[in-house]
């Protein structure tokens, strides 16, 4: 049985949740509430819960460590977490999952959809929301793209090569001329040429480039 704690800001959001869970055997809500005070009392008097469904207006990586600690002192498991938002955004996901959080679903997701997330998130899997999942996806594919387009389009020499792989060795100008017996100005020169081939900022991001596109290993 997946013992579930509804935590929602909104009375409307409670209302919808408890109606969408009451059929379901395997899934017993024990408790619901709006504000974070409740949460943690009611946490420490009762040690059965196994899932908490979280607004992200309530989630912060202190109150879940606070949660988590109580249900530890007393039983052998800490509950899952499934943050329930807004956003699709990327960096709201990534400090979402770095802040202890098993699972991201969008408010406007199905169902089917929150059902399947709180029994993976139950099983001791992560689980991260179908329309973020795709965003990610097709983030992927068009740097993927991109990446095929600029190393069509950009040759590098021999000696090109040979420079970027010093750089991420973490040679000095001086040492990269001494070593290559060319003068301090042409590696700058070169330096300069790449980073202007390749469209990046800087040295680092020249080197994560080339990194990334296998020029060097």
């Amino acid at each position: 049985m997946i013992n579930l704690l509804i935590a929602v800001s909104n009375q409307l959001d409670q209302i919808q949740l408890a109606e969408t869970l009451a059929t379901e055997k395997d899934i017993r809500i024990v408790a619901s509430f709006r504000n974070e005070k409740e949460i943690l009392s009611h946490l420490k008097e009762h040690k059965e819960v196994t899932v908490i469904l979280l607004d992200a207006r309530m989630a912060s990586k202190e109150n879940m460590e606070q949660w988590k600690d109580v249900l530890e002192k007393e039983t052998d498991h800490r509950p899952a977490f499934i943050l329930r938002g807004h956003l699709a955004d990327e960096n709201v996901i990534a400090q979402a999952f770095a802040a202890g959080v098993s699972g991201y679903i969008l408010k406007e997701a199905s169902q089917d959809e929150l059902l399947f997330a709180i029994r993976q998130v139950a099983s001791g899997n992560q689980f991260l929301g179908l329309k973020p999942t795709m965003n990610l996806v097709e983030r992927s594919v068009k740097a993927y793209e991109r990446s095929l387009k600029v190393r069509k389009n950009t040759d590098f020499s021999p000696r090109e090569i040979d420079i970027i792989q010093l750089m991420a060795e973490g040679l000095t100008n001086k040492e990269m001329a001494e070593k290559l017996f060319i003068s301090k100005r042409t590696i700058e020169g070169h330096r300069q040429n790449l980073i202007d081939k390749t469209g990046v900022k800087n040295t680092a991001s020249l080197i994560r480039y080339a990194v990334l596109n296998e020029i060097i290993q």
